[in-house]
């Protein structure tokens, strides 16, 4: 079931938001408690599309600890990059490191553009040659 929601982009609108979040809590609170949550707009599919063909880039030239890896390890080497948080590292239970930091499910779409500008930053350091497809989304990207 969809939740109900509103997004809120200039203080023009606080006013119809609180309107609407009041006539929602009055329809609500009949069936019972109700918890209101406000939340940053998540990440949205094409963003998420836009990451794949620039981790096919690293994948394809870039080794790292001594071999090509695939898109979803450098998923994770890159997020790591993006936010780390030392407390995020801890001792596994096979004595492995691992790492709790984020995952690209948590970033908002702000965030989300700053992991891409990340991306694309560090394969430019790298001597990364983006593909057609990567290119076509850092041009979409920057409009």
């Amino acid at each position: 079931m969809n939740k109900p929601q509103i997004r809120v982009e200039q203080q023009s609108q606080v006013l119809s938001a609180t309107n609407w979040l009041a006539s929602m809590l009055e329809k609500g609170l009949q069936s019972g408690a109700i918890i209101v949550q406000l939340s940053r707009p998540k990440r949205s599919d094409e963003q998420n599309r836009h990451l794949w063909p620039l981790l096919t880039c690293f994948s394809k030239q870039i080794e790292y600890g001594g071999k090509l890896r695939s898109k979803e390890e450098w998923k994770v080497i890159l997020i790591s990059a993006y936010k780390f948080d030392p407390q995020g590292i801890v001792i596994g239970i096979n004595g492995e490191v691992v790492n709790l930091n984020y995952s690209t499910s948590e970033l908002n779409k702000a965030q989300f553009s700053e992991f891409i500008e990340l991306i694309y930053a560090e394969g430019t350091e790298r001597g990364v040659t983006w593909s057609n497809p990567a290119l076509e989304v850092y041009d979409e990207w920057k409009q």
